[in-house]
């Protein structure tokens, strides 16, 4: 299907239709392994196949100039970056995403993504220079790397699936009685709860870049935390008042999954459950994804449990 899509948009036939957007974002296992033979997987080729169509066709969404303050080639035009300075300026939304979500207007956020796919598309639709050699196609030096393409389609749909709930959310409105929250369930959480804080303390797309780069050797989170920061210290878990209060929702997400299990839990760079409510974890957020896919927040974790149980108990 990918490859002809891709033939249509070569030859000049036809455009991606709108549902490879979705299809890209939500619809694609992100870690299906890759082979010798082809070392992008569905996702891969489908994220290429939307860069290169907005570089074709919209390519006035590169026109936009770095502004926020502190970044790396700020008041810098994304229409004229090297591809060195593209993927700079890539990694540093990436390790500064957590910081810039908090600061930074989501539309102005949402804005140079799309800038930055865009020059990323154009540099795979036209034949450039390559100053940094580790980027290049060691056939074709004026071709990006394969290795380098899938680094930079794999940031960009972490970065949009971040950006996607950040634009669709809604505030939960009805509200059930949730049970509060025992020692024996903070107990019984610890090594999830581990594993949350890990997945919450990791930048966009990190694991999903390790599992790639390491294919065949990840069996767990641990591995891309301790390969990011070799000092890392797991964090401790709260005293039983602050988590009963839900503020700090990944400190209190363990504890609920104790109590609702029905609840799937979907890291950034899993495919939530088609027919099931879902905790998303995103960079440290948690989202309540409904069965039909609908997203919900509230800063406090145990609002969004109140309305599952609310929506549920009608059925």
């Amino acid at each position: 299907m990918v490859s002809a899509l891709n033939s249509d948009f070569e030859s000049g036939l036809s455009d991606p239709p709108a549902s490879v957007w979705h299809d890209w974002l939500w619809g694609s296992d992100l870690a299906e392994p890759v082979t010798v033979d082809c070392l992008l997987n569905r996702s891969h080729l489908l994220g290429l196949l939307v860069a290169r169509y907005r570089a074709l066709r919209e390519p006035l969404l590169m026109e936009v100039c770095v502004s926020i303050p502190n970044m790396i080639y700020v008041n810098s035009r994304v229409s004229s970056m090297t591809a060195r300075q593209l993927q700079d300026t890539v990694q540093d939304l990436q390790l500064h995403w957590r910081d810039y979500v908090e600061t930074v207007d989501s539309c102005a956020l949402l804005e140079l993504v799309d800038a930055l796919m865009t020059r990323f598309g154009h540099f795979n639709l036209y034949p450039s220079v390559y100053e940094d050699v580790a980027m290049r196609d060691s056939a074709s030096p004026d071709r990006m790397s394969v290795l380098c393409i899938r680094r930079f389609v794999t940031i960009f749909c972490i970065l949009y699936r971040h950006l996607d709930l950040l634009h669709r959310w809604c505030v939960p409105e009805d509200m059930g009685a949730v049970e509060e929250i025992q020692d024996f369930h903070v107990q019984a959480s610890m090594e999830e709860f581990y594993k949350h804080t890990m997945h919450a303390d990791l930048p966009p797309a990190a694991r999903l870049l390790y599992r790639q780069d390491f294919s065949g050797f990840y069996h767990c989170v641990s591995q891309a935390v301790y390969f990011h920061f070799p000092s890392y210290e797991r964090r401790v878990q709260l005293g039983l008042e602050e988590i009963r209060a839900g503020e700090k929702q990944v400190y209190t997400l363990a504890p609920l999954m104790e109590m609702y299990p029905e609840i799937n839990l979907c890291y950034e760079d899993e495919t939530p459950s088609l027919g099931r409510w879902n905790w998303f974890l995103a960079c440290g957020r948690v989202y309540l994804l409904d069965d039909v896919g609908n997203a919900w927040f509230d800063p406090n974790i145990l609002r969004m449990a109140g309305f599952f149980l609310a929506k549920n108990s009608k059925h």
